[in-house]
C-alpha cells in the first residue's frame, strides 16, 4: 500500500490499495483490491481486483467485482456482485 496522508486503512494482498493517497478508513482484502483508489474513503473491497476501478467514491462495498470509477454512496450500478450501503446487485438482481 502506498499511502500519503490517509489513515485507518487496511490492505491485504499484492497491490491492495496501492495508489491510495488521502483516502481513509478503507478495507481492501485481496490481490489488487481498491488498486486505483486515491481519495475515496470508507470503502470495502473483497476479492481479486475488487473495487479496481474505484478511484474517488466513498462508502462503497465491492465483492468480487471491479466496480465503476467514482462510485458514490447509494449510487446504482447494474454490475454483477457490486454492493453498496443502500443497494446490492448480485448477478443482475438488485434491491
Amino acid at each position: 500500500m502506498a499511502n500519503g496522508s490517509g489513515n485507518n486503512n487496511t490492505a491485504t494482498g499484492a497491490g491492495a490499495l496501492l495508489n491510495n493517497t488521502i483516502g481513509a478508513g478503507n478495507n481492501a482484502n485481496g490481490a489488487f483490491a481498491l488498486f486505483n483508489n486515491s481519495t475515496g474513503s470508507g470503502n470495502i473491497a473483497i476479492g481479486y481486483q475488487a473495487g479496481l476501478s474505484l478511484t474517488t467514491g466513498n462508502n462503497n462495498i465491492d465483492i468480487g467485482n471491479i466496480g465503476i470509477t467514482g462510485e458514490l454512496y447509494g449510487g446504482v450500478a447494474p454490475q454483477r456482485a457490486t454492493c453498496k450501503m443502500q443497494s446490492c446487485f448480485l448477478d443482475g438482481w438488485g434491491g
